[in-house]
């Protein structure tokens, strides 16, 4: 581990070292265009080094470049430049490190916010319900956890994002209660994000491939932007196959004590 860390420190710092080596390579080989502006290629070395390394390397890249323009460009040789050239290459490294910073700045915000992007698709993921995020510019989704995909036929969330808009739903048939086809503009989904309003069904999902039936509650919630408009929808798919089950055992078990109590009573008239 502490290999690794130190190897993947030489290669950033060494990547910074490239950079700032091919920036005087260039600088001298274009005098013509350096000239004028000695810091030139020294900028970009110094933006690509804090890039790829951070703030570390972007301090290494500007220290390289500070002694490159002095000693080539500025003092001819002289080891220590004149009062005029020592202004410009303060300037230079001021310019230079509040570049790193800012850009150190973004790769540190840039990281955090994929680390919690990682977290919650973790968590998400390990919630039973389904869950889908869609734009309102385009059906296909924004984000599914593994159980959306699993509801509605797919072998995981990812080949559910990639799906063709027009093959969304292709795996999977909606039902209503009373066994009727629901068309796909008739969904809560659907309702969120063309009429910006929440939604709930009782639903049975079969699906196209294996015939397997599921009971869902299929509820959508529309997000709107700061214009009042529809940006996104919510859709949450929970799976209530057991409960239904349990019900339809529950109204069958009070049918058949009904008709058990209506014979009883029939019998007991006649006698």
């Amino acid at each position: 581990m502490n290999f690794s860390v130190t190897s993947s420190n030489l290669a950033r710092y060494g990547v910074a070292t490239g950079f700032s080596g091919l920036a005087l390579f260039l600088s001298l080989f274009l005098e013509n265009i350096s000239q004028n502006n000695p810091f030139l290629f020294f900028f970009i070395a110094v933006t690509l080094s804090v890039w790829y390394g951070g703030l570390g390397p972007g301090i290494l890249a500007t220290v390289l470049a500070v002694i490159s323009v002095n000693y080539f460009f500025l003092s001819a040789g002289a080891l220590f430049p004149s009062h005029l050239d020592l202004i410009r290459l303060l300037i230079f490294t001021a310019a230079a490190t509040l570049i790193s910073y800012q850009n150190h700045q973004r790769r540190t915000a840039a990281h955090a916010l994929q680390e919690a992007r990682d977290q919650l698709e973790v968590i998400l993921n390990g919630v039973t319900d389904g869950i889908i995020a869609q734009n309102a510019t385009s059906p296909r989704p924004l984000f599914a956890n593994q159980a959306a995909a699993h509801l509605t036929g797919y072998d995981s969330p990812a080949a559910m994002v990639a799906a063709p808009v027009n093959e969304l739903t292709k795996g999977v048939d909606f039902w209503d209660k009373d066994g009727n086809l629901l068309a796909d503009d008739s969904l809560p989904n659907s309702c969120a994000l063309k009429e910006g309003v929440s939604s709930k069904k009782v639903v049975r999902a079969r699906s196209s491939q294996t015939g397997e039936e599921r009971w869902l509650i299929f509820s959508s919630t529309p997000v709107f932007n700061t214009k009042g408009r529809v940006r996104m929808a919510i859709t949450i798919l929970r799976d209530t196959t057991e409960q239904q089950k349990a019900q339809q055992v529950r109204e069958e078990s009070a049918q058949h004590l009904h008709d058990m109590l209506d014979n009883l009573l029939n019998f007991v008239w006649v006698v």
